[in-house]
Formats: C-alpha cells, sequence, structure tokens
C-alpha cells in the first residue's frame, strides 16, 4: 500500500531546497565551469570514493554494491580538496526500490512496527533517499528505522548543530526544521560518528539549478558542495575581482536586460548566489568567446555559408548595442541604493511618468563576445549550424539619466585598452563619454572580424603586431595615436593609425575581397573608426546600413563571395559537393601513375574559395614527377592541429597524405608485337582533410580520385547526416584505406602467377641446356623478351615494397593522430576504440603484404641468377 505524505509541515521557500537544474552550466568569476547536469552527461567514471580510515565508525565487515556505485558516482570539487558530491542523476539511477531492498536485507534492518518490507522501501524511495544514500555510504544502513521512526526524511537535511551547543553534551545534531532539538535517533551515537554525517551529508545536498522566470539569488552554506566538475580557466588571472559594488553593478545591468526583454543576441543572466562571501553569476553555458573562436577555426571558409552568417552575427551585434543605447522605457532611482536581491523589482519599477535612461557598454571587445551553439532564445539564428554571437560582461556598462548621460568623464568610463576610443586616453580631446564610445570599439571588432574571415588568423596576427608600438611604458596596440596639433587648439590630436589604415587599404586588394567585403570594410572606416566621435555613425544608422546589405546578401547571390571569370580557362575539371556538415573538393586527373598536377592559378582559387590550408601545396608537389623510374613513394604523412587542445571538445585539425591503388584496365593479359600488356593500372590518390571541431565541419580536397572513393566519402557524409551524427574525422579514412587492401592481394597474385610462369620457363630452359643431346627442347629457349619480362616483373616486385611501406606508414600515423585526438579531448560516445583495433588490423595486413612481395621478390632474384648463367655455345633468339 502507498504512504500517504508525511504529517509534518516544511518550510516551502526554503531556497535549498527549490534549485533545480536542466541544461544550463555556469560561467563563475568569468571563468567556465561544466557541471554534471544530464543524465547523458553522467558517467560513473567521474570522482573519487573517499574512505574512512575509523573502523569504529564502519559496522559491517565489507562494503555493499550500493556504496561501492554511490562512491564512484560521486565528484570531487574543488580538485584535491577531499569534497565530494553526488548528482542528482546518480542518485535518482541507484537509490532504486530494488537496491533499497537488497540493501535493507543486507544490513539486516530492523523494520518498523507495524510495516512490511515493501511500505519500508516505499517510504524510503519516496521521502528519504538521501538520508538511506548518507546512511549507506556510512555503512549505517540499519540505523534507517530509527530515523523513520522519529519522523525525520530528506525535508529536515542538512541536519544542524544547535545554535548554542553545551560543549559537555558533545557533538550534536539537530534538524534544519527544529534547529534546538538534538535528534534522538543519534543520542547514543558517538561524536565521532555524528561528525562523519554532518560531512558526508553535504555530498548529497549540491545545488541543482533550474531555469525560472524570476532572476533568483541564493545564499549558499559554506559547507555546500558547488555542482562542477572541472574549471577551464585555472588562470588566476582571467578571474575577475571586485567587491559587491562591482557585482551589484553587473546584476542591475543584467537584470535592466532581463528575460522580459532579452535580446537574441545579449547574454542571459540566469541567477546570482554568494558562497564563502564572494558573488558568483549564472550564466547559459558558451563553448567559447569570439577570440577563442576565431583561434579554434583558424582557415575559415570562404564561402556564402559563412559571409552570410558573419554578417548576420554582426547586424546581430549591432542591434544588441542599439537596444542597449536607445533602451525604451524609464529606470527609478537607477544610480541609488537598491535590494540585490530583489531582482525582479529592478526590472519591473518602470513606470511612464518617469524619464528615459540611457546605457552604454563601456567594453566591447572579442573577449567579451561569446560564441554559443547551444543555448539561443531563437534557434533560426543558429545559422547553418554555426552558432550565435552574443555580448556578455555588463560590469562597465553604465545606464544613465536624460539629462545626465553626457556627463561622464572619460577617466571615469573604464575600458579595456586596445579597443577604447581616443577620447579615452586624452580628456583634453573631448570632455564627453558617451555611447558612441561603443561605436569606435565595435568598429575595432568588425575591422579584426572581416580580416579573421579574408586573411584567416595569420592576418589577425599580422594587424596585431602592425598597429603594436613599443615604449617605455609598453605595448600601445590601440588602433589610433595623438600627433602634436599645433599651436593653437589642444596640444594634441587622435587619428587612425597609418598601419591601421595601410591594413584597411590592402583588405580591399586581397583575393577574398568581394563586394560585400568592400562595403563592410568602408562602412568600418568611414563611419566607426573615426577619431571625431561626433562625426562616428549612431547605432541606428549603422543598423540600417547593415540590414541594407543583409537584403542586398539576399537578392544577389554575387555579392558576398567573388567570382572571378579569368580563372575558368586555367581549371583542372573539378567538381564540388557540398553537404550540412561537409564539403568535398574533387580534382580530377586523366592519368595519374606518373604524376599529380594542380595548378598553382587553381590552388590559389581553392585557397580563396574553400579556406584550404596553404601547406596542402607541400603535400601536392611531391607527387608531381618522379625522380627515378623506381622512385614511387608518397610525401610524409603530414598533420597539423589547428588551435590550442581543450577538454571541452574535440580538437580541430588538417591533415594530407597520399595512397596508390590498382585497378583493372580490361586489357588482358598478352604479347602483342613484342609488347606486354599487362591487365591491371597502377594509380595514385592525394586525400588532403580539413576537420573543424567547433562547428562539426569536414572539407576534403580529393586529387584524382576513384569511383569508389567518391562513393566512400559521400555515402559516409550522408550516413552522418541522415542519423543525425557528428562526422568521425578518422573513420573516413578507415574507409578509404581499408577498400584498396583487397584489389592489392588480388595484384600480388596476379604477379606471382607472371613470376611462375616466368622462372618454370627458365627452368626449362635449363633443363633443356642439360638434355638437348636426347631430346632437343626448342619451344623453352629463354630469348630477349623473356630477359624483358622478368626484369618489368622484378621491377613490379621493388615498387610493391615501396607501396606498402609507405601505405604502412600513412597507417601508422593515422593510428597515432587518431589516438592523440581521442585522448586529448572529451568524445560522447566515443568509438575511436574500434576504429584503433581497426587501423591495427590494416596494418597487420599490410606486413603481411609485405612478406608475401619479399618472398616473391628472392624468387625473382633466383630466377634472374639463373637467366644470367652463361652457357657454351648459348644462342639467344629474338
Amino acid at each position: 500500500s502507498s504512504l500517504p505524505e508525511p504529517a509534518r509541515k516544511t518550510d516551502h521557500n526554503d531556497k535549498r531546497l527549490q534549485l533545480r537544474w536542466h541544461d544550463f552550466r555556469s560561467t563563475l568569476n568569468e571563468a567556465d565551469f561544466e557541471s554534471t547536469l544530464s543524465s547523458d552527461e553522467f558517467t560513473n567514471s567521474g570522482g573519487s570514493s573517499h574512505s574512512n580510515a575509523d573502523s569504529g565508525l564502519r559496522n559491517l565487515e565489507t562494503s555493499s554494491q550500493l556504496e561501492d556505485a554511490l562512491n564512484a558516482a560521486r565528484y570531487e570539487w574543488p580538485e584535491g580538496d577531499n569534497r565530494y558530491f553526488l548528482p542528482k542523476d546518480a542518485l535518482e539511477s541507484l537509490i532504486t526500490p530494488n537496491a533499497i531492498e537488497n540493501e535493507i536485507i543486507r544490513s539486516n534492518m530492523r523494520l518498523p512496527v507495524d510495516q512490511s518490507l515493501d511500505q519500508v522501501v516505499e517510504q524510503i524511495f519516496r521521502f528519504a533517499p538521501k538520508l538511506f544514500c548518507i546512511l549507506v555510504s556510512l555503512r549505517k544502513a540499519e540505523y534507517m528505522t530509527d530515523f523513520l521512526e522519529e519522523d525525520l526524511h530528506d525535508i529536515d537535511l542538512p541536519f544542524e548543530r544547535p545554535e548554542n551547543p553545551k560543549r559537555s553534551q558533545g557533538f550534536k545534531l539537530c534538524s534544519r526544521l527544529h534547529p534546538n532539538h538534538p535528534i534522538r535517533s543519534m543520542s547514543f551515537w558517538r561524536s565521532k560518528w555524528a561528525k562523519e554525517f554532518s560531512r558526508e551529508q553535504w555530498s548529497v545536498l549540491s545545488p541543482v539549478f533550474e531555469k525560472t522566470d524570476r532572476i533568483e539569488h541564493y545564499d549558499f552554506d559554506s559547507n555546500t558542495v558547488l555542482p562542477f566538475t572541472r574549471d577551464e580557466e585555472q588562470s588566476e588571472t582571467k578571474v575577475k575581482e571586485g567587491g559587491f559594488d562591482v557585482f551589484d553593478a553587473e546584476v542591475k545591468m543584467l537584470a535592466i536586460f532581463s528575460e522580459s526583454r532579452q535580446h537574441a543576441h545579449l547574454i542571459r543572466l540566469l541567477a546570482t548566489f554568494e558562497f564563502k562571501g564572494a558573488f558568483y553569476l549564472l550564466f547559459p553555458y558558451a563553448k567559447a568567446n569570439l577570440r577563442d573562436y576565431w583561434k579554434q577555426t583558424p582557415v575559415p571558409e570562404f564561402s556564402e555559408f559563412t559571409t552570410k552568417w558573419l554578417l548576420r552575427e554582426c547586424k546581430g551585434i549591432a542591434s544588441a548595442v542599439q537596444r542597449i543605447h536607445g533602451y525604451q522605457t524609464t529606470l527609478e532611482a537607477t544610480e541609488a541604493e537598491s535590494d540585490l536581491f530583489d531582482l525582479n523589482e529592478v526590472c519591473s519599477s518602470f513606470s511612464e511618468s518617469e524619464e528615459r535612461v540611457y546605457g552604454r557598454h563601456g567594453d566591447i571587445k572579442p573577449e567579451n563576445i561569446l560564441w554559443s551553439d547551444e543555448d539561443t532564445l531563437d534557434a533560426d539564428l543558429r545559422f547553418n549550424d554555426q552558432g550565435v554571437l552574443l555580448i556578455a560582461d555588463f560590469g562597465l556598462m553604465r545606464v544613465h539619466k536624460t539629462q545626465t548621460r553626457f556627463r561622464v568623464l572619460p577617466e571615469q568610463a573604464a575600458g579595456s585598452a586596445p579597443y577604447e576610443p581616443p577620447e579615452m586616453a586624452e580628456p583634453r580631446i573631448c570632455t564627453v563619454a558617451s555611447r558612441l564610445h561603443d561605436i569606435w570599439s565595435l568598429g575595432c571588432v568588425y575591422l579584426e572580424f572581416i580580416t579573421w574571415l579574408v586573411c584567416t588568423q595569420d592576418g589577425l596576427q599580422q594587424l596585431l603586431e602592425s598597429r603594436s608600438v613599443r615604449s617605455n611604458n609598453g605595448v600601445d596596440e590601440t588602433f589610433y595615436t595623438l600627433i602634436d596639433n599645433g599651436i593653437s587648439g589642444p596640444p594634441r590630436k587622435a587619428i587612425l593609425k597609418e598601419s591601421v589604415q595601410r591594413w584597411i587599404r590592402e583588405l580591399h586588394n586581397k583575393p577574398r575581397c568581394s563586394e560585400f567585403v568592400h562595403d563592410f570594410v568602408n562602412l568600418i572606416a568611414d563611419h566607426m573608426l573615426i577619431a571625431d566621435q561626433h562625426q562616428r555613425i549612431r547605432c541606428g544608422p549603422l543598423n540600417e546600413k547593415l540590414a541594407q546589405m543583409v537584403r542586398k546578401a539576399e537578392e544577389d547571390c554575387d555579392y558576398l563571395v567573388p567570382r572571378n571569370p579569368q580563372l575558368t580557362q586555367h581549371r583542372i575539371p573539378r567538381m564540388v559537393r557540398r553537404y550540412q556538415n561537409a564539403q568535398i573538393i574533387y580534382i580530377r586527373q586523366k592519368n595519374s601513375y606518373s604524376k599529380l598536377y594542380i595548378t598553382r592559378i587553381l590552388f590559389e582559387e581553392l585557397l580563396q574559395a574553400y579556406s584550404i590550408f596553404p601547406r596542402i601545396w607541400d603535400f601536392m608537389l611531391p607527387f608531381s614527377f618522379k625522380t627515378y623510374e623506381s622512385d614511387i613513394g608518397h610525401a610524409p604523412f603530414k598533420f597539423r592541429r589547428l588551435g590550442p587542445l581543450s577538454r571541452s571538445h574535440t580538437a580541430s585539425f588538417e591533415c594530407a597524405y597520399g595512397f596508390r591503388y590498382v585497378r583493372r584496365n580490361g586489357r588482358s593479359h598478352m604479347m602483342v608485337d613484342n609488347s606486354d600488356y599487362d591487365p591491371w593500372s597502377v594509380r595514385q590518390t592525394v586525400i588532403y582533410q580539413q576537420y573543424n571541431s567547433f562547428i562539426n565541419k569536414v572539407t576534403f580536397v580529393v586529387v584524382s580520385p576513384s569511383d569508389e572513393v567518391r562513393v566512400i566519402l559521400e555515402d559516409e557524409v550522408l550516413h552522418s547526416r541522415e542519423d543525425g551524427k557528428r562526422i568521425d574525422p578518422f573513420h573516413l579514412h578507415l574507409i578509404l584505406i581499408g577498400n584498396v587492401h583487397e584489389s592489392w592481394r588480388l595484384y600480388i597474385r596476379s604477379v606471382e602467377r607472371d613470376l611462375t610462369e616466368q622462372s618454370n620457363r627458365v627452368i626449362l630452359a635449363q633443363v633443356q641446356s642439360q638434355t638437348e643431346r636426347l631430346s632437343p627442347l626448342t619451344d623453352f629457349a629463354v630469348n630477349f623478351i623473356d630477359r624483358q619480362r622478368l626484369k618489368v616483373t622484378e621491377d613490379k616486385i621493388l615498387d610493391l615494397v615501396i607501396i606498402f611501406e609507405s601505405l604502412h606508414n600513412t597507417i601508422s600515423k593515422l593510428h597515432l593522430q587518431c589516438r592523440n585526438h581521442c585522448t586529448g579531448s572529451s568524445c560522447v560516445d566515443c568509438t575511436c576504440a574500434a576504429i584503433l583495433d581497426e587501423f591495427e588490423d590494416q596494418m597487420q595486413d599490410v606486413q603481411l603484404n609485405l612478406k608475401k612481395v619479399d618472398v616473391l621478390y628472392k624468387r625473382a632474384q633466383s630466377t634472374a641468377k639463373l637467366v644470367s648463367v652463361k652457357r657454351p655455345a648459348e644462342i639467344i633468339t629474338c
């Protein structure tokens, strides 16, 4: 029979019991943490179990399976602090009715009077799973009956010490609902046992956050173990420090742009909390800021998709800044003291009679623009699965009333030096710090953004180096400089640095420059990066110009990406296949045995249009011509990781290699006009791959592909799209190389048959020389053609040695990089182990082929020695 709820009333307003978490992750002090949030993120390998050396606390000789599972499921946080928490998902998956029943039986737990085993199991499962979990971890599950009879359940946790404990009474604990009434069930416990319980209980009381319509503020007990598993930004310099005023300022600004007035490109504040005297802000998880995104995608694809994404994101950011600048409401006593913990009143205390407020961000830079691909207000904004940009860090933002919005002194308006406008550095230039500061900073970000697209990450570094000026005060990385202004007027004036002006001019001449790039760069140079702030464009007109570009891009397919007809006459026949998460570029050639040829012009076009790694030219050149007839080896396997390695996602990389394959050519093996027609043709293919893990995008360039290679690549990409799975970057190589093994085995058999036929003929010719007096065998005379065919066969065998050694080297390098890729990143549903096993099988197959070829080579040498033996009066017929 089911049990009713406990009759005792509880304080349902207690925030510690109302915390729930669904799919959000936190950003604390600008450090990204990843918490255990949902069942698919929970693993039994996280965390370590902590043991109690005190044998007196353990009433059982051995631990139960449930205890072991609970210990294995815990996470330690902070690392090295010997404090653990059990994720909510783990608790729910482990404390099941069956597990409770098994533990009751195993521990010989006494059942309460007038209750059956099923009733006790149901009561624990419904009302006291955490309390039961604590006792199991302490190996004191048999005492659960005492707590149930005293009507103690999870709502009584945490057990707390009395307000004024008497030392003579030892270590006593009370229900949080009855703080001055020691728990009778623990009255006979030793103080050491009670202390263990007091510490252990916090492992199941880790907060679980929940998305609500309100911005909640929580005040956590100092014993709380926060539900985080790792800190990916451990550098203390990245943690923003400050007192309550800094925290209060940012919270107020975020509260103004709360959920009810949320802009799609403004970061959302989910909650705030205080822990151990420090204040924290909780935001949706973002994988990177814009600066990191550039580094993780150093060579962006210059295509219509990427260019349109950049344009839409820049339009969205400008719209978000306009929302800040022209906030269409009023705020009463914005700069006055207010109750921090009633943030929702800050958002709702507006009235039509109050005066309008105006805001500015004050610290726009790539580090304060986050890139996210999962938690956006509008799913449509994740254009082409490339994510959305969110403006964050409102700590320097200010909102001012109408009559005071132009009264902030420049020296009072803090910001980040490289993106500060000229008036910030020299107050005498102008006396106003206004919203136009954000326009300058946004122009700097836009210039870097378009540089990344047109000139890649290397271009960003060149722009930084060109504008950096060393002095006694350090390195000046701003976009402007101050010059003398003559005798009259202010002593100095600001201008855009000559290096920046030169860089803008060079952007117009870059191969990737399209009509959109021209327009966008002109917008930055002519309207945003203007030293005189009064001449800068306002946010309204800026959004209008960007909106015009968006409309033009939708109407004109040639607006975003350049079309250069001069390149068509130099193109080698090629074909491009585009998919949602992949693009495959085929370069076809008529004959690939002796050379692979790709023109310099076509190579430059690939760089411009498809963001191909420049060093692919090195990959191609070694294949162009053979130095010697037997020189059919390949350039070594080449691999480069793109961007720094991160534990939060798999690493981006690119690689290139070549391999030989063999195909039947449809001809029969016969002699025509003293020419030997081989039914097999050896071909070569070059594979280049670029894998972007941030957007799960794969680019392939395949030179001289076979029909099988084309089918394999396209099938794999299509299947991954249909199954909704991420493209496994190494699985494709596994299938491509594995496809050639069977044909090589058939080719080896063909060579073996040829060699057997030729060696038999030579042996019979030797027999003839010894028996010709008795029975002449003129049909088995070894002639010049026989010697020539034997030499060709021997050369084929030598070629096979080079081919298989090169193939073995390529597979071993792929195996190594796949292993590094797996161990250096956090893979979900990892298939690397299976791929590594198959790579090892392929290496064994190649080694087996090498052994077979070695045997054939020895046979060919032995046959050649027989042919080279001279006999008296030997006559060679031609």
